[in-house]
């Protein structure tokens, strides 16, 4: 799935070999490869996957397994909270919020 390829420093952090050497891993190659392992793996719709499918997911999942904030944001090249609306929370996760404020309101009421 990875493998450790010798290049300069100075090269791109992701390349693929080729026969004149290696070639950076541009966006456009990535979802291409990506539509092509979703379509052997029978996804339906590959084409409606985009290289903003893969940053919205890896926010999501940094944010569920509690990278702070100011990392997911560090890496996702964000300068603003703008990181936030990628955020996908679960069914879950979401009842949970309002069976608490649920309970919260209820303590109030007298």
């Amino acid at each position: 799935m990875v493998r450790l390829i010798s290049a300069s420093p100075r090269s791109p952090l992701f390349l693929l070999p080729d026969p004149q050497g290696c070639t950076p891993l541009t966006k456009h190659r990535f979802v291409m490869e990506f539509r092509c392992v979703l379509s052997a793996a029978c996804i339906d719709d590959p084409s409606s996957f985009r290289g903003h499918s893969s940053h919205r997911g890896a926010t999501s999942w940094a944010f569920n397994h509690q990278i702070p904030s100011e990392l997911i944001q560090l890496y996702g090249d964000g300068t603003s909270d703008a990181y936030k609306v990628y955020l996908e929370f679960s069914v879950e996760s979401k009842l949970a919020v309002a069976h608490q404020i649920r309970t919260a309101v209820q303590s109030l009421v007298i």
